[in-house]
């Protein structure tokens, strides 16, 4: 995917695009973070612990994260959908972003070959 730069600009993003691209990667962490939330809640159905307290307030804030993720991706679904066609320095947000795997697909070059991921997690 990636997110456009203004024509004649290519140091500027456009910030519609941008918005749009983050509120992408939101909403596929928001299905990740269910799809955690269902396996985790499946394990323990069949756990035989006699007090699942913990774990339960863990499915707690999993579900709040996946709610929260949810709506922050609703809400740059808005802001891209509202935004002028107003552009910002592609170096400037890109140092916000420390992860490098978003990184690479939130700012993709049009000259850049997108290469398949081969699982590779990207560690803190």
């Amino acid at each position: 995917m990636g997110i456009d730069t203004p024509p004649h600009h290519p140091n500027k993003l456009v910030i519609q695009e941008t918005l749009s691209a983050a509120s992408t990667e939101l909403c596929t962490l928001a299905a990740l973070s269910k799809e955690i939330q269902w396996a985790i809640s499946s394990l323990l159905e069949k756990a035989q612990h006699p007090d699942l307290f913990v774990e339960l307030q863990i499915l707690q804030d999993i579900d709040r994260l996946q709610q929260t993720l949810v709506d922050l991706g609703n809400m740059m679904r808005v802001l891209s959908a509202n935004s002028a066609l107003a552009s910002i320095d592609r170096e400037t947000l890109m140092q916000t972003v420390q992860l490098e795997s978003l990184k690479a697909r939130l700012f993709v070059r049009e000259n850049t070959v997108c290469e398949q991921s081969d699982g590779e997690v990207t560690w803190l």
